[in-house]
């Protein structure tokens, strides 16, 4: 079995120092589905396969209120001030 844990070395560009970093990593579990097959997460979480096409899959969540679901790329944009524009 695999560590939990990943190495990553960091060089300081002043001085050329190295630092190792070990950094604790969650193993992904990678399923397969097909079009109307669904996963549960816990006990009330689930995620439908709603259609393929192509590249494109569309998928439906179910989720109490409280669980925010934000897409990775939206997550990731930065956040536009509204007095700037």
């Amino acid at each position: 079995m695999s560590s939990p844990f990943t190495a990553v070395e960091v060089r300081l560009p002043a001085g050329g120092e190295t630092y190792l970093f070990f950094m604790e990593i969650s193993p992904m579990l990678v399923l397969s589905r097909k079009a109307k097959q669904v996963i549960t997460i816990g006990d009330d979480i689930r995620v439908e396969v709603l259609e393929i096409k192509g590249n494109t899959v569309r998928l439906g969540l179910v989720a109490p209120r409280e669980v925010s679901i934000v897409r990775d790329e939206l997550e990731r944009k930065p956040k536009c001030d509204p007095k700037k524009q």
